[in-house]
């Protein structure tokens, strides 16, 4: 990346350089933020954080389910396979009514 190109833009098209908004802490991206508007970027508020929290704990979540759900699929792809080739325990057989003896 060839920051020196990037800080040189005006990526909001508000009549100020990246460089110049990032060095007074202004969102490059941002047009109402700018030196001339005084509209700075304040960092993550309680909310911010909140959010950011939750975020987190659902992607932790679903990240949980798809490990189990792939250790339980791959356990059972498996144990089929080796039922198939006989090269893994086999399920008891059902024995049906004993013969009497005579």
């Amino acid at each position: 990346v060839n920051w020196t190109r990037l800080e040189g833009l005006d990526s909001d098209a508000d009549g100020f350089a990246n460089g110049e908004e990032l060095k007074g802490s202004y969102l490059p991206g941002d047009a109402a933020s700018n030196p001339r508007t005084g509209v700075k970027y304040a960092g993550l508020g309680a909310e911010g954080i909140a959010s950011l929290l939750t975020g987190v704990l659902a992607l932790l979540v679903v990240s949980i389910a798809g490990v189990w759900l792939g250790y339980s699929m791959l356990t059972r792809r498996n144990a089929r396979r080796a039922r198939k080739d006989g090269s893994g325990p086999t399920p008891p057989k059902a024995e049906g009514p004993a013969a009497p003896k005579p």
